[in-house]
């Protein structure tokens, strides 16, 4: 029985975000029908579950073991009449790891269909951490290029918007922080950079109190006590802090206003931040970890060892002082371009529903 791409529907079980362009940047060149919503709005004819972000199907809530249960009772439900595929974002979530969480993970890796991995470090972790989830299909499918972000600024219309000098060697590091050791080594990196004029930006830096703090008074103002801290290290260092969310409209100021992009992760498995970087053609170093080390190679970047920061401000500091000539992203572009990587998602789907088809005859 043969069929159109058209005739496809795939269902992504959350609700999907703004706040990350990965999933809008595949939607734009697909060529099935998408269809985003709580795990209630599954319908039988959807040959496709594909899942990304397993906190996501919650809400960014740890589920409770009631929840869990009957989750474990819809996946079952789910694989009746379609095929499901999870997509490897993380090991598991940034900020909670948590037996529930694990369990969460678990138990959506033994149910898949296929895992897709956005590396190659990626499939050989899950071969050596994970061998008794043998079942499933394994792919590689590279994260992809952002081309939805505005792009028709230059350096100096860019600085001039953020207020920083046009003669600046600025650092950017992009994307949340972490945890206390991340904004730490932030810090420590940009204190040992040997450049003049040098300036740390830091769109959404975050301060961790501890968590018996979390609920009392001081936790409550943390906004306020984030928004003081970032004020007081902009006066006594070179930096501009802020701990917001950017719009999408003004990433690119970031981007064209920087002149290295600094990865401060030590234990993530993949970085859309590289591939940022990749898209508006700034220079990246990050930690030779994961499928980061692996976009970062292949692209002719830089990678230092995780958590040194002397050798990572070492490279920053090269770059400040002498910058590199990159790669276009044109050059990228046939196998990272999201109509590319789109195209790899479809033609997977096709395979597995013609696959699971035939094993029902």
């Amino acid at each position: 029985m043969d069929f159109t791409q058209a005739e496809i529907k795939v269902f992504f079980p959350f609700i999907k975000s703004r706040k990350n362009l990965f999933l809008d940047e595949l939607e734009a060149h697909r060529q099935e029908e998408w269809i985003f919503g709580d795990i209630d709005g599954y319908a039988a004819d959807c040959a496709v579950v594909n899942i990304h972000w397993p906190e996501a199907i919650f809400m960014w809530k740890e589920p409770t073991e009631e929840e869990l249960n009957k989750f474990e009772t819809t996946l079952r439900l789910w694989k009746r009449n379609s095929v499901i595929i999870y997509t490897r974002h993380n090991l598991y979530p940034h900020y909670n790891n948590s037996r529930r969480y694990r369990q969460l993970y678990d138990m959506i890796i033994q149910h898949a269909d296929c895992i897709v991995h956005l590396g190659k470090y990626s499939l050989q972790e899950f071969s050596e951490s994970k061998p008794h989830f043998d079942r499933a299909r394994h792919v590689v499918i590279p994260h992809h290029l952002y081309t939805l972000y505005p792009n028709d600024s230059n350096k100096q219309q860019s600085r001039s918007a953020l207020g920083i000098p046009l003669d600046a060697k600025v650092l950017l590091v992009f994307g949340a922080i972490r945890s206390a050791e991340e904004r730490n080594f932030v810090f420590k990196v940009f204190r040992q950079l040997n450049s003049r004029n040098k300036v740390l930006v830091v769109p959404c830096m975050d301060y961790f109190l501890p968590k018996w703090l979390s609920k009392s008074l001081l936790g409550r103002m943390k906004s306020r006590i984030t928004k003081a801290v970032n004020a007081f290290y902009t006066l006594l260092y070179h930096c501009k802090l802020g701990n917001q969310r950017i719009d999408n409209d003004d990433v690119q100021y970031y981007c064209k206003a920087s002149d290295v992009i600094l990865i401060p992760r030590h234990d993530s498995l993949n970085s859309g931040i590289a591939l940022l970087g990749l898209s508006f053609n700034i220079p990246v170093v990050g930690p030779d970890i994961g499928n980061i080390s692996e976009v970062l190679r292949d692209s002719r970047n830089y990678t230092y060892e995780s958590k040194n920061s002397t050798q990572a401000a070492e490279i920053i500091s090269s770059i400040l002082n002498n910058p590199p000539s990159l790669l276009s992203p044109s050059e990228y572009a046939a196998n990272l371009h999201p109509q590319m990587i789109a195209r790899q998602y479809s033609d997977l789907f096709r395979r597995l529903i013609l696959s699971h088809r035939a094993s029902l005859v």
